[in-house]
């Protein structure tokens, strides 16, 4: 681990810590808010490549659908909407039976907002 940064509660779990419900709750709040700050910025499109154009920016909220396609493809359909909606029920959830297939996916999540993170700094 990184000086000054915090361990998530998939990497105390990897650890040998146990994974369950409380982990996987404690991870999806913790997403959730990293996705609701992320979620109010933009991706810029194109900006500075060599073909010359400007493509403008997007929304990173408008890649939402996208994600959530990609976490049922990997991990089964959900009956969720928003990715807001997954992680409040995810944080609310206390079956320990499928906590390590909710860390799965969201570890998988984590993975999608970071890349979006790195292009919107």
């Amino acid at each position: 681990m990184r000086p000054g940064r915090k361990e998530n509660a998939r990497e105390t779990a990897g650890r040998g810590g146990k994974p369950g419900a409380d982990s996987s709750a404690i991870e999806a709040i913790r997403l959730l808010g990293k996705w609701q700050r992320l979620s109010s910025g933009h991706v810029m499109l194109a900006s500075g490549c060599s073909c010359g154009t400007d493509a403008g920016a997007l929304p990173v909220k408008s890649f939402e659908r996208d994600i959530l396609d990609f976490l049922y493809a990997r991990h089964g359909e959900q009956p969720f909407q928003t990715l807001s909606d997954m992680l409040i029920a995810m944080a609310r959830e206390r079956d320990e039976a499928g906590a390590s297939a909710r860390l799965a996916l969201l570890g998988d999540l984590e993975r999608s907002i970071e890349s979006f993170a790195e292009l919107h700094r």
